[in-house]
């Protein structure tokens, strides 16, 4: 072999290909992250992961803030807010009920404010969400846990009824039964009770994920150690598999929350959600459905912020799904291949370290000091 092609193999052997430089990035960022991880709870591993996403940051501030607005605007029950307006008290329409310095949203035909409609609007639409993703949490939880710890006939009972909820049509089933709600209740109640009616019907899917879950868990050393020290079958569930499936329950409730809102929305949209005099976002939206031409303000604010607040959820559940589960960071080939490269030119492995020197064997010194003699004819 002449030196040459000595040259040629040693580079090729020192280059890594794509294909190794992907692996040994997956690799490396793995092992970084569970290094950071050493020594830190569960608690404090989520909250600096979710931190690092600057979009669910953003999002989480964005809800936060609208949820003040709202509460401190027009106030809760007796506490008042700095707005001068109510939701319900009509005023003398001021510049053609268009928006303006005393009221920034416009009036509806009737002068009552828009801004004060909105905001309360918007403080039903929370209510509703914290009603159905509380309910549906719970039941989704316990009926879920319960089928995948006990599994056979307690399996067999509890799937076969989750299969039936869910092939119900969900709006259909939940426009009935909130507007036979609807019927009997008034005011705060009635909102209350549609949330109620709602999340009852709401944690079919919850359910099966959380049954999955418990599945998995269950087999678990720890499961089977915590059994044979004489734990009841409750003290499992509830302190050893729960703490470990929160992960997913967690991200399945925020991205419920999305859900909860379009359907609350459609639902008072179409009339079998919350009703007058109290306001919600769709129901602002249906009133004022004959005025879409002449004043499009009433449709603007309570569409933006519908569209604000399942964004702004959206993204925090999906902050929350990275922040729990460490293998959804993304991978980024290109960013890979340039650290590798700057490391095998620095003579460094692919997490900083030193790489072993290529051996050379000593017939390989004796070709490379020695000429290469002239072949014979």
């Amino acid at each position: 072999m002449s030196s040459q092609e000595q040259k040629s193999s040693q580079k090729l052997a020192k280059e890594p290909t794509t294909e190794t430089t992907a692996m040994r990035a997956v690799e490396t960022n793995l092992d970084i992250r569970a290094q950071e991880s050493v020594g830190k709870t569960q608690g404090q591993i989520v909250r600096k992961r979710f931190r690092q996403n600057t979009g669910a940051v953003v999002s989480l501030i964005i809800l936060l803030l609208i949820f003040l607005l709202s509460i401190t605007s027009i106030g809760v029950g007796p506490i008042p807010g700095w707005w001068r307006y109510n939701y319900n008290d009509m005023h003398p329409i001021i510049n053609g009920a268009a928006p303006n310095a005393q009221h920034w949203f416009g009036q509806d035909a009737t002068g009552r404010d828009l801004f004060a409609m909105t905001m309360r609007g918007i403080q039903n639409t929370f209510l509703v969400v914290v009603l159905i993703t509380g309910i549906a949490g719970f039941l989704g939880v316990l009926f879920g846990g319960l089928a995948g710890y006990y599994r056979g006939w307690v399996e067999a009972v509890i799937m076969r009824f989750t299969d039936m909820i869910i092939i119900i049509p969900l709006m259909l089933l939940t426009a009935v039964l909130g507007k036979l709600a609807g019927s009997y209740f008034t005011g705060v109640w009635n909102t209350v009770m549609f949330g109620v009616v709602v999340g009852l019907l709401f944690w079919s899917s919850l359910a099966r994920l959380v049954r999955a879950e418990f599945l998995t868990l269950r087999e678990r050393e720890f499961v089977d150690a915590a059994r044979l020290a004489g734990a009841s079958d409750m003290r499992i569930i509830f302190k050893h598999i729960l703490p470990n499936a929160i992960g997913v329950v967690t991200v399945s409730i925020s991205l419920m929350m999305s859900s909860a809102i379009l359907t609350e929305t459609g639902l008072s949209y179409l009339g079998f959600g919350i009703k007058a005099p109290d306001w919600s976002l769709g129901s602002l939206i249906s009133a004022n459905q004959s005025a879409f031409a002449t004043r499009p303000w009433l449709f603007w604010f309570p569409g933006l912020f519908i569209l604000a607040i399942s964004l702004a959820i959206n993204f925090v559940g999906d902050g929350l799904r990275d922040a729990f589960d460490p293998r959804q960071k993304k991978f980024n080939p290109k960013k890979a291949k340039e650290r590798t490269a700057h490391s095998a030119e620095n003579g460094l492995g692919i997490d900083g370290s030193q790489q072993a020197s290529v051996q050379v064997s000593p017939w390989q010194e004796q070709a490379k000091s020695q000429p290469a003699s002239k072949s014979s004819s």
